[in-house]
Formats: structure tokens, C-alpha cells, sequence
């Protein structure tokens, strides 16, 4: 465990090399107006470069919070355990393989290498300008006094919970760490947390990996207009986009982080592979415990970036695995599933760092995403000095460790990893008007902010039907694909339509795709069986519109693979396809009507559910070979109001279309039976429970 004696000051940069000298006023050159910027690459524009004076009161306040330490906190008698990450969640237990921690390493210079990030981040501002003042409590700088009168007006001497633990920290530490941190990296005019904001969860995701603290970047209207801060740059605005968190906190209360626990975390690491809980339930896993929030999943899937090209963590390592010792052996299982709950945590949010708070000790954490490692620290203890220091530097690394991260973005390829959802199964995204308004652009199983760079968009099928559905037009069909043929939907001016381009050979063509409901809804492919199926459902569309059907299926807007943006190599088609369509509604017969509940099926509502399925007779077709009727889920009540020429009804789920051989004719006549009969037997729930949009007014 590493820890400096009370005497001992980390490197001060030769800075401080006579006694500090007494404390200056507001009009002192320390104070001097200038305008800031959100860029710890950037100087701010009004800032001079000064030779820092080495007596400077201001310096001395700063390495004076940098040594900083929180009191010893004591057990109260009446102290309540913490039990709630004895048991995995169903989050964690389900997630996919390719997420699992698979490696716990113990760096001992963790805490050593983020001290150093805050000696940079303040040596880099010291060449830049000089320090803020910090004289006076109206500076915002947590100087001594402040820190004291915070320090007696919190819980720490009757912390009887894990609230109280965790409302401590918030109140005698972290605040005044986002200040120095966000003041130093972002090169503020004044004391401030500016664009870093740091808060306990709000409500606890039933299902889900939840934190209890996160570290996000921010951007304050308030702020904004008392012009304390400029507005975020494009690159910042980016990374808030697609981090919203940058690093997550778990804390304990005093006797769940008991020093036997935390050793047992470092004796994990000896291990050669961590011992992961997951779901013992095999193939009948959604049978005995359904989850909504994994939508029938048997394994749960988060967005996974890359890891920063550069990073702020010294590598260790790995030491020899050995035989635990008897007194970790007793908190082995508590050990194991607090890690286990943390990387989960940090696998929601794509973070890199994390934080184990329990009063008394720490431990800092950093997820490997390559590797799926997980790097921890020595145990630390809260009241050793330096600790504002450390904190400091872990604000600044997981800053840091997020910009790294969102420029390999923008620069792209875009990772495979980097989806809404689990990427092995058939996904459906569906892009709100609100979104499309937003200028969220399009992207095989991603919808991402509108800060993000386009994507290009390879069209798979060699002749692609390109629907006007705007004009009224009938499909018209594009050239031949080749290498240079892209689909790129972005978004319009107008609120109504989002526009479409294909560029064939040097060409552009453009289209306007209707709003139909509102939203469009892609659905996405990508291990073998799932892209088989979309295949054979895109091309029962081209089978059935070449074929005249359009009233009674969704229209197409294209079939789609992946191509990174920059001109760069195509991926497999076979590795991630998506099919967009129009979004026809959610509101199906069977969502509808409910047998034995309510009213009959209106009789004319029927006859067009059994009119949509005689046009795909009509036109050769059956909906599946199996002869059992069209699933009620699968015919959707249109919204008359936004298609009155059409019949109000549409089938989805087209994949399993096929045209029946001349001795299997009965089979039209089969299938028209059975969803008729199917038909007979719902009834319709109350009138005041239907959407009145759905109800035809002819009806």
C-alpha cells in the first residue's frame, strides 16, 4: 500500500523555492481578466505567459489542496452493512462473452502515475498564465478555510450508513477536486468546475449495472450567461455526445469495505482469470427468470469504444498467481462480486476509470477494453496525505482518456462494437421524428448525436430499388452497384422528410424519403443466421413490389452495409447489414383486441386484414409455407390520417414470404382460413382505450 509520510510533498517543479509571500488583493496580476477556452491543447486567448513567481500565495494554495487528506473516519456503533452486491445483478450475469472480465492486474504505481497527471496539468497552466487568485472565498478555490467549515457541517464523524459515506465525499472532497481539476485542464480565468459536473444517481435501473457516482462533462446555461465560460468546442460537444460519462464511483459503507475485503481484491489479481458469475440457467435462461429490460436476450450487450491510443496508466506486470491466504479466503466471494459490479458499471457507460469509495480506503480502476483487464491500485488510504492530488489527476486522466477516445471516432472507421445492442441478435432501431429533427444521422445499428461525422452507407443489392416516397412516383432503380456506389442519409432542413443520397460512379442521385410515422426502423444483422434472414426478408420486398403488392407491406427506403467514412476498405456484407424501412406503427391487432375483453372485432377492420393477405395471394404469394395464418402481432393498424389512400392495414415480418409451387394451391386458401379464423376469435377492448388516429372515420 503506498502512502507518503506527513512531512513528504510531492515534486513541486522547482516552483517553490522560498517561503510563500503574504497573500495579494483583487487587483494583484494573479486576478488579471481573460478569456477562457474548453481546451487543455489551447492556451486561453487572453492569457500572457508569465515566469511564474516561486513565492507566488496562489501556487502555495494549490500544492497546499494537492497534499490535502480527508479525517480518519471511525465505525459508529449503530453502522449499517452494505449487502446489495453480494449477488450479481442480471446485467452483469448475462453479459456477452466477448464483454466478461476476464483479467484483474494490480498496477502498484497506479496512484503514483495519476499524481503525476495533476503535477502536469499544473505545471502546463503555470507556463501558460498565471494562477487564478485564491485570497478570497468569492474565487471558488476550496482553500483551507473552506475546506474546514465543509469538512464540520458534513457526516464524517457519524457516518452510519453507505449514504453517509457517500454524502461525505461529495461534500469535503470531489467538489474541490472538479474545481482545480476542471480550472487546470480547461485553463479557466477563474476557479471553477466549469464544464465538469460530478453527481449521485437519481433513481435506481431495475436490471441494470447502476453507479452511485459519475463523473460528466457539462455544459451550464447558467454559466453561459453570467460569461464565466465560453460554449463547449465542436470537439468537446463530440465527446459529450457519445460519453456522457466519463468515470463511475462505487461506494461502501465502512464495514463492507473492511481492509480484509479490499486485500481480497488484490489477491483476485493474482489469479490468472477472473472468476466470472454468470446466469447457471443454459438453454432455459429466458424460461426462468424473463427480463423486459433484456428483451428476451440471453446476454445483454453495451456500446464498446476503443481504448486511448495513449494512456495515463503505466502498464504493469502481471504478478505470479498463488494460493490465497486464510484471511482472504473469508471475503473472497464479497471481493470478487464488488469487482465484477464495477466493471459492469463501467461497461454500461463505456468508461475507462472508476472509483471504490468506502470511507476509509480506496481503490482506483481502469478497464482495458482490448484485453478485458482490469487494472486496479494499491489500496488508499483517505486521510494519507495527497489525496486531493490523486483525485485530481483521476478527474484529469478519465478526461483525458475520453477525448483520446472520441477523436479515434471521429476519425473513424466506426468499431463494430460500438452498437445500441447485442450485436448477435436481429436488432430493430427505430429513429423518432424528434431525432430526425435533431440531425441524428443513420448508421448500421448506431444512431448517433448530431455531432458526429457523417457515415457513408455501401448499397449491398447490385439493383437497389430507390423509393420516392414523397413524390408518388413509382421505384426507380439505380445503376449496377460497384465499389463507388454509397447510400448516405442525413438530415433535411425541412422538418417533414429526410433526404437521401446515392452517389454511383462520380453521380449523385437524390431522393426524398417520406416521414411516414414519424420514424423509420432499421433492422440489423450480423452473425450468419441472422443476415440470412434479412436477406430473404429484403428480397421478399423486391419480390412482392416488383410483383404490384405496395398497400399492404411497409415501404423500403434500402438494404445497407457498413463502410467506414474516409474511403476505406468495405466491411464483409456478411459481417453487418441493416434494412431500413418505414415505421408503420406499433399499435397491432393483437396489442388491439383481446379475447373475451370488450367489444367483437369491428367486421370492416377484418375484412381489410383479410383484403391485405388476398393481395399478397393475388399477386402468388403466401406469408410462410407452415399454412397457419398470419400472426396477429404482425398485422399493424396503420394510421389512417397519414395514408387515406390506403387500406389501414399492414403485414410486417415478410421474411418468410414464398411462392407456392402449383400443387400446393390449397395453401392460399389454408393461410386465408386460419388468419380468418384467428380474426373470429379476438375481441376489441374498450373504444376509450384506442388510439383515435387508428380508428378509420369511415368505420
Amino acid at each position: 500500500m503506498s502512502r507518503r509520510t506527513p512531512g513528504q510533498r510531492a515534486p513541486d517543479f522547482g516552483l517553490l523555492k522560498a517561503a510563500p509571500r503574504p497573500a495579494q488583493g483583487p487587483g494583484a496580476k494573479g486576478t488579471k481578466s481573460r478569456r477562457p477556452t474548453p481546451d487543455s491543447q489551447r492556451q486561453p486567448s487572453a492569457a500572457q505567459p508569465s515566469p511564474n513567481r516561486p513565492d507566488s500565495q496562489e501556487l502555495a494554495d494549490v500544492l497546499d489542496f494537492f497534499d490535502y487528506s480527508l479525517p480518519y473516519h471511525a465505525i459508529h456503533p449503530d453502522h449499517i452493512n452494505s449487502d446489495s452486491t453480494r449477488h450479481p445483478a442480471p446485467f452483469d450475469r448475462h453479459l456477452d462473452e466477448y464483454l466478461k472480465l476476464k483479467h484483474v492486474t494490480h498496477i502498484p504505481t497506479f496512484d503514483n502515475d495519476l499524481r503525476k497527471v495533476a503535477d502536469e496539468a499544473l505545471e502546463a497552466y503555470l507556463l501558460s498564465c498565471d494562477l487564478p487568485s485564491t485570497t478570497h472565498s468569492s474565487t471558488g478555490f476550496p482553500h483551507k478555510k473552506l475546506r474546514e467549515t465543509l469538512l464540520e457541517n458534513s457526516p464524517h464523524s457519524t457516518l452510519q450508513n453507505e449514504a453517509s459515506v457517500q454524502q461525505t465525499y461529495a461534500q469535503t472532497i470531489i467538489s474541490h477536486a472538479l474545481v482545480v481539476a476542471s480550472t487546470l485542464e480547461f485553463k479557466l480565468s477563474k476557479w471553477s468546475a466549469g464544464y465538469l459536473n460530478w453527481d449521485t444517481h437519481k433513481a435506481k435501473e431495475r436490471g441494470q449495472a447502476v453507479a452511485d457516482g459519475f463523473l460528466t462533462l457539462i455544459e451550464s446555461k447558467e454559466k453561459r450567461k453570467k460569461q464565466i465560460m465560453p460554449p463547449l468546442s465542436d470537439e468537446y460537444r463530440r465527446l459529450k455526445a457519445k460519453f456522457p460519462t466519463l468515470g463511475v464511483w462505487e461506494f461502501k459503507s465502512l464495514r463492507a469495505g473492511d481492509l480484509d475485503v479490499f486485500k481480497c481484491m488484490l489477491e483476485l489479481a493474482r489469479m490468472s482469470d477472473f472468476p466470472w458469475t454468470g446466469c447457471d440457467c443454459g438453454e432455459f435462461c429466458t424460461i426462468y427468470h424473463p427480463n423486459a429490460a433484456m428483451d428476451g436476450a440471453k446476454t445483454t450487450w453495451a456500446k464498446t469504444g476503443p481504448d486511448a491510443t495513449t494512456s495515463q496508466v503505466c502498464c504493469g506486470k502481471r504478478k505470479v498467481p498463488k494460493k490465497f491466504t486464510p484471511s482472504a479466503v473469508k471475503w473472497l466471494r464479497h471481493a470478487k462480486y464488488i469487482q465484477q459490479q464495477i466493471w459492469a458499471e463501467m461497461v454500461k457507460h463505456d468508461a475507462s476509470f472508476a472509483c471504490l469509495n468506502a470511507g476509509r480506503y480506496e481503490l482506483y480502476m481502469k478497464r482495458v477494453r482490448d484485453t478485458n483487464t482490469m487494472y486496479i491500485s494499491d489500496i488508499i488510504r483517505t486521510d494519507a496525505p495527497g489525496h486531493g492530488r490523486l483525485l485530481t489527476g483521476f478527474i484529469i486522466a478519465a478526461l483525458r482518456d475520453a477525448r483520446d477516445r472520441s477523436a479515434q471516432l471521429d476519425s473513424g472507421p466506426l468499431p463494430l462494437t460500438w452498437c445500441n445492442s447485442n450485436p448477435f441478435q436481429m436488432a430493430r432501431t427505430k429513429l423518432t421524428d424528434r431525432e430526425l429533427r435533431s440531425g441524428i444521422l443513420l448508421r448500421p445499428w448506431v444512431a448517433m448525436a448530431p455531432e458526429t461525422k457523417a457515415s457513408l452507407h455501401a448499397a449491398f443489392v447490385p439493383d437497389v430499388p430507390y423509393v420516392r416516397t414523397g413524390s408518388g412516383l413509382p421505384p426507380q432503380k439505380l445503376p449496377p452497384f460497384n465499389a463507388d456506389s454509397f447510400f448516405w442519409l442525413v438530415e433535411m432542413e425541412q422538418r417533414s422528410t429526410t433526404r437521401a443520397y446515392a452517389r454511383v460512379s462520380g453521380t449523385e442521385y437524390t431522393g426524398v424519403v417520406g416521414r411516414f410515422a414519424s420514424s423509420l426502423v432499421v433492422k440489423h444483422a450480423t452473425n450468419d443466421r441472422a443476415v440470412l434472414r434479412l436477406k430473404k426478408e429484403y428480397q421478399a420486398y423486391l419480390n412482392l413490389q416488383n410483383a404490384g403488392v405496395t398497400q399492404c407491406i411497409p415501404d423500403v427506403v434500402g438494404f445497407f452495409c457498413y463502410t467506414p467514412t474516409g474511403g476505406g476498405p468495405l466491411v464483409q456484407v456478411d459481417e453487418c447489414l441493416s434494412l431500413v424501412l418505414e415505421d408503420v406503427g406499433d399499435h397491432s391487432v393483437r396489442d388491439e383486441y383481446r379475447k373475451g375483453q370488450g367489444t367483437a372485432l369491428d367486421a370492416g377492420l377484418r375484412d381489410k386484414c383479410l383484403q391485405a393477405l388476398k393481395q399478397l395471394h393475388d399477386a402468388n404469394f403466401c406469408y410462410s409455407s407452415a399454412s397457419m395464418g398470419v400472426p396477429l402481432e404482425n398485422i399493424i393498424i396503420r394510421r389512417i390520417k397519414r395514408h387515406p389512400e390506403r387500406l389501414g392495414v399492414v403485414i410486417v415480418g415478410l421474411g418468410g414470404v414464398c411462392r407456392p409451387r402449383a400443387a400446393d394451391e390449397w395453401k392460399k386458401a389454408a393461410e386465408y382460413q386460419a388468419t380468418e379464423k384467428k380474426l373470429q376469435n379476438v375481441q376489441k377492448r374498450g373504444l376509450e382505450e384506442t388510439d383515435p388516429d387508428d380508428v378509420d372515420p369511415s368505420e
